[in-house]
């Protein structure tokens, strides 16, 4: 097993087994700093002290989904290059979960599974403005279009049978997102409709993300529209927040 250290914290490692060529070449440097890419973008809305303060570990998988340990300090990813996109996609959505740690209740996973299918999208979105990503990740700096590409055929799925008003319409599914998960199943669609109304949102209110990953430190039963109100409550970006509840409770 061969080690790839992040250069921006040494703590992150990429595991590449030395016998197959598992992230799709022989030398996965430039999956590497892709994921460092992403990483420093991460350290823009989060802060480095909150990232650089865990030590994340990323291996490859063959399975269907990426997916993370229990206590999600190891990432195993699916996508290999030179899907640039797909790692971007994959890696933003299990660091999210990582962040925002252990303790969600079980009535709000599914907004939490939403905040992470939101990082997709607001990551490939903010990696396909090529200044943003560090001169060392070459290929990743030719990839803007794609990137930006990616995360609108991602949003483009959502439930068949949405209905605006949007909070209309989530009021009548709120049930249904909680009975999901109590069945051990994701609603994609449902996750993907809701990050896309937050998208805009978050990029024009940043410290929403700080905001929002207190979901884990949630009482145990705290419902969604309790939680959101007390972000209304100690938000430093009480309007921000504010905006964010009128989407789902207008």
């Amino acid at each position: 097993m061969r080690e790839f250290n992040f250069p921006s914290n040494h703590r992150w490692t990429l595991f590449a087994h030395t016998n197959r060529p598992e992230w799709g070449s022989e030398n996965p440097i430039q999956a590497m700093l892709t994921l460092d890419a992403v990483k420093i973008a991460f350290e823009t809305v989060f802060g480095g002290q909150l990232i650089n303060s865990k030590a994340i570990y990323v291996l490859h998988t063959d399975e269907e989904y990426p997916s993370s340990s229990i206590d999600r300090s190891i990432i195993f990813i699916e996508a290999e290059e030179p899907v640039w996109e797909l790692l971007v996609f994959q890696f933003a959505h299990k660091l999210c979960h990582a962040i925002i740690g252990q303790g969600t209740p079980n009535q709000l996973n599914w907004f939490e599974e939403t905040l992470c299918m939101l990082a997709s999208f607001y990551f490939l979105e903010l990696l396909a403005d090529t200044s943003s990503i560090p001169t060392t990740c070459i290929t990743l700096r030719n990839y803007g279009p794609i990137l930006k590409q990616c995360r609108k055929n991602n949003s483009a799925r959502i439930p068949s049978d949405f209905t605006e008003p949007f909070s209309e319409y989530m009021a009548n599914h709120y049930a249904s997102l909680c009975d999901d998960y109590k069945n051990d199943k994701l609603n994609r669609e449902m996750h993907t409709l809701c990050a896309n109304k937050m998208l805009p949102l978050f990029f024009k209110e940043p410290s929403l993300w700080l905001d929002v990953i207190k979901i884990s430190k949630s009482l145990p039963n705290d419902s969604f529209k309790h939680f959101l109100g007390k972000l209304v409550d100690s938000s430093i970006n009480g309007s921000g927040a504010n905006a964010l509840f009128n989407q789902f409770f207008d």
